[in-house]
């Protein structure tokens, strides 16, 4: 059955057509948004000269709370130098939790999440007296309690 093209419906085709073409254009084109680092929370020793960084962000706004970012990275003057410097530094580790770090051994990290973990590498890299080092990082996650 063949049904007669009206001025309406090609009206709403055109708009629909419009809007997809607007939608694709805009996924193409957005950014993933950094998080904004608020403060640094704790640094725990690794290494001769570096620390493990542990920063919070609170940029995730009304829907997310505190966001935590964990960093292998050289000692800083300042904790305020230490923040600028993290900014655009890749983290180990980002979760909803703080004090996640349990223990350093040498060249050996272990973390327990108890909330949700957004990202996680089991290696990170640590710079010493002009060397690159491997850092390993055990993670232990369970499920937060509801």
């Amino acid at each position: 059955m063949n049904m007669p093209s009206t001025p309406v419906t090609k009206w709403l085709l055109a708009c629909l057509a419009l809007l997809v073409i607007g939608q694709f254009a805009w996924i193409l084109t957005a950014t993933p948004r950094k998080p904004s680092l608020s403060e640094i929370i704790n640094t725990t020793p690794i290494g001769e000269h570096s620390l493990i960084y542990e920063a919070a962000s609170d940029s995730g706004g009304a829907t997310v709370g505190r966001t935590y970012f964990y960093y292998v990275f050289e000692r800083q003057d300042s904790l305020e130098k230490a923040l600028a410097t993290l900014q655009g530094q890749p983290a180990f580790l980002v979760t909803r939790q703080s004090g996640a770090i349990v223990s350093v051994k040498g060249q050996q990290i272990t973390a327990h999440a108890k909330d949700t973990v957004y990202q996680y590498s089991s290696l990170a890299v640590l710079r010493e007296k002009g060397q690159t080092l491997p850092v390993n990082i055990e993670l232990t996650a369970t499920q937060p309690e509801q």
